[in-house]
C-alpha cells in the first residue's frame, strides 16, 4: 500500500470518528473522500506504462482526435500492404499480399474483425481495380472510402 493511500484512509477514519450529521457535517465530503480513495487504489494497481497509455488516449479524446479504427491500403507493382490503425489499442495490424483478389478478401476480413469505419486507398488504377473488386465481393456501401494520391519517394 502506498503512502498516499494510507494517508487518505487515515483521514477518512479520523473524520468518521467525529462525523455527526446532526451537527451539520456534510456527507458530500465523505463521498468525495471515498471517490478519491477509489482513484488512488485504481492508480496503485495500474502500471506506469499503462497509466501513460491511458493518459495519451485521454489527451486524444480531449483534442477531438479520430478514435475509430482506420484501414490503409498501400499498393505498388509487386505487393499490397493492408494496415489497420487502432488508436484505442495504440497498435497497427498489418498484412501483405501480392494479388488484388487476396487483398480484397483480407480487406473485408480486417474491416469486419477490427470494426473499421474508414478506408484510405490510392486514387490510381491499382486502387480503382481493388475498389471494383471489393464492390463485386459485396463490400459494405456504408464504409467511408477516401481516395488519395500516392507518390513514391
Amino acid at each position: 500500500m502506498n503512502k498516499e493511500l494510507e494517508n487518505k484512509a487515515l483521514e477518512i477514519i479520523q473524520k468518521l470518528q467525529t462525523y455527526n450529521p446532526a451537527a451539520g457535517d456534510d456527507s458530500r465530503w465523505f463521498k468525495q473522500c471515498l471517490l478519491d480513495l477509489e482513484d488512488i487504489i485504481i492508480d496503485d494497481e495500474i502500471s506506469p506504462k499503462e497509466r501513460e497509455r491511458l493518459k495519451r488516449i485521454e489527451n486524444r479524446k480531449k483534442l477531438g482526435t479520430n478514435m475509430d479504427n482506420t484501414l490503409y491500403v498501400n499498393i505498388n507493382k509487386n505487393n499490397i500492404q493492408i494496415a489497420v490503425s487502432a488508436p484505442q489499442a495504440e497498435i497497427v495490424y498489418s498484412k501483405w499480399c501480392s494479388k488484388t483478389d487476396a487483398a480484397a478478401d483480407i480487406i473485408i476480413e480486417m474491416c469486419s474483425r477490427y470494426g473499421v469505419k474508414q478506408i484510405f486507398i490510392q486514387d490510381d488504377h491499382f486502387g480503382t481495380n481493388l475498389l471494383d473488386l471489393l464492390s463485386q465481393k459485396g463490400m459494405d456501401d456504408s464504409m467511408d472510402i477516401v481516395k488519395f494520391n500516392y507518390m513514391e519517394a
